[in-house]
């Protein structure tokens, strides 16, 4: 996925109507072979605070997750399926299976505000494994973390 800039006002509007965008690009437009209780509907980071941003400090990192919720009401990991981007890699890495870091581990590297953003399928990047569910339009979710210093 090409990366994205974002700021702190990036909202989950702005990924939707990105992700809207983006569906000529999906790789493939049926749902193969899934039953419609295991429809895909929308991809969640988590942890998601109750208001406002997360909060990070320097050197500490945190664990996120990209959970994809299904028609059934059932959530799955989808943690090594998605791309990962951080807003202000000087902020904030966030790691993606490749860089050396596990997927969704964000590392707080100066004090700031950044976001934090997953699509899925991650368009643009090859698949490190197959993927486990084809979706008609890209789906994706944004944070907002602001790091403080220790």
């Amino acid at each position: 996925m090409p990366t994205l800039l974002l700021d702190a006002r990036f909202s989950r509007v702005a990924l939707v109507a990105l992700a809207a965008a983006l569906a000529l690009f999906a790789t493939d437009p049926e749902i193969s072979g899934a039953s419609a209780a295991a429809e895909p509907r929308r991809l969640v980071i988590a942890p998601q605070p109750a208001s406002g941003p997360l909060r990070a400090m320097v050197g500490k990192s945190l664990k996120l997750t990209a959970r994809l919720e299904l028609a059934n009401g059932k959530a799955v990991a989808l943690d090594e399926h998605v791309a990962w981007n951080s807003s202000d890699p000087t902020i904030l890495r966030v790691g993606d299976g490749r860089n050396g870091d596990p997927p969704g581990l964000v590392t707080p590297l100066r004090p700031g505000v950044a976001g934090v953003s997953v699509i899925y399928p991650p368009i643009g990047r090859s698949a490190k494994h197959p993927l486990p569910y084809q979706v008609q339009t890209p789906l994706g979710d944004a944070v907002t973390i602001v790091v403080a210093e220790r």
